[in-house]
């Protein structure tokens, strides 16, 4: 048996949901469909692998947003990544992940993200860079009585506009975001499996969050609101719902209004894939938000040259008075400390940009993660980032 790769054309969609169907489940195929018969969506984001006429594998990519400091920055996330059972082990995943990354460097995306079977994606370029927040486990009895003065009602797709100013907010009090882009949330919007709901307060959209029904408990995720009685709203209306059983809520630390106090914190210990394909771009696309952390900082009156090792390959950059000047790709340094460089290695160079642990948190866990006479400036270009992250699906 052999199978080629290639976009996809309208004919390849009912071999795309029979295989979603039959290897992912029945409840996802219907948000494949959605997407896939959208006259808005261009089909040469996502791939099949067909042997003849049949679809074997498959997966798609959609666009989302990230948010660096003040720099918003194109981003994608993918998904429904699957292959038939008697076409496993033939590469065909592989082959489409390759297509993709570079169709989406081509497209300008800088940045990738997905949820996806545990470790297999790190063979494919790919970071557990992003911790998945923790879940707050809320028992039935202590979800909170609904509030007087709000209203809560399901979101239609024209409300779009209205989820997103909700989210905005959140998001913007992070060091760095991924949020669903329009287009993404008109497609959850419409979404058979996850119901988005908003609570009004005198006809004022106050607070929103999307809905997955679990068979035991309701998932909350994407809680977002202007006030905690504007949250306490949704979750009172999900408990109502749902008598009798608890509800679990994906939370946001560090955004306000903080709900922990109202249940259990089940720290899973578990990540997004994250991918940085093209490290010098996005450097050269987030210098603003690097000059200001190094304007603000103990050597935002001092100049000098730079250099990162990734081992195989280079960076270097100049940076003067609180500016920092071009990246620029340079050819391997193996041994970066001795010529007064910094090193990395390509597999956390993610993790490094964008992830909570910051360059001294990486370098305290990895011994191929190495300062050298540039560790103070690496820690003020990179410390720890606080992080939130919308996802298409449950993490």
């Amino acid at each position: 048996m052999s199978a080629s790769v290639r976009t996809v054309t309208p004919a390849d969609i009912p071999g795309i949901l029979a295989l979603i169907t039959e290897r992912i489940g029945e409840e996802d195929a219907p948000e494949a469909k959605l997407v896939l018969e959208d006259p808005e969506y261009d089909l040469t984001r996502w791939t099949v692998a067909v042997d003849g006429d049949k679809v074997v594998s498959t997966m798609g990519t959609y666009p989302m947003v990230a948010r660096f400091g003040a720099c918003e920055l194109p981003a994608a996330l993918v998904e429904f990544v699957v292959t038939a059972a008697e076409y496993e082990g033939q590469g065909l995943v592989r082959k489409q992940f390759a297509h993709h990354q570079a169709d989406l460097a081509r497209r300008g995306d800088l940045f990738e993200i997905m949820v996806g079977i545990t470790y297999f994606y790190r063979r494919l370029g790919y970071e557990y860079a992003l911790p998945v927040a923790p879940w707050l486990e809320v028992k039935a009895d202590d979800i909170p009585d609904a509030p007087d003065a709000y209203v809560v009602r399901e979101a239609a797709e024209g409300d779009r506009n209205v989820v997103m100013s909700l989210q905005r907010p959140v998001q913007d009090g992070y060091d760095f975001s991924v949020g669903l882009s329009e287009q993404v949330w008109r497609f959850v919007l419409r979404s058979p499996v996850y119901e988005t709901l908003i609570a009004e307060q005198n006809g004022e959209p106050a607070a929103c969050a999307r809905i997955y029904m679990d068979d035991e408990n309701p998932f909350v995720m994407d809680l977002a609101g202007t006030s905690r009685a504007a949250i306490e709203a949704i979750l009172a209306e999900v408990g109502v719902r749902n008598p009798g059983k608890g509800v679990v809520v994906l939370t946001r630390p560090g955004a306000e209004p903080e709900i922990s106090d109202l249940g259990s914190l089940d720290l899973t210990g578990e990540a997004y894939y994250a991918r940085i394909g093209d490290p010098v771009r996005w450097l050269n696309a987030v210098r603003p938000e690097l000059s200001r952390r190094l304007r603000e900082s103990a050597l935002g009156n001092t100049s000098g040259e730079g250099m990162i090792s990734m081992y195989a390959s280079s960076i270097r950059f100049s940076f003067a008075y609180g500016d920092v000047g071009e990246f620029v790709a340079g050819p391997r340094e193996q041994a970066p400390i001795s010529k007064g460089g910094s090193g990395i290695p390509p597999d956390l160079i993610t993790a490094l940009l964008v992830g909570p642990a910051g360059f001294a948190g990486l370098a305290a866990r990895h011994p191929d993660v190495m300062g050298g006479k540039q560790e103070e400036l690496m820690s003020i270009l990179f410390p720890p980032q606080t992080v939130d992250v919308q996802s298409w699906v449950i993490p």
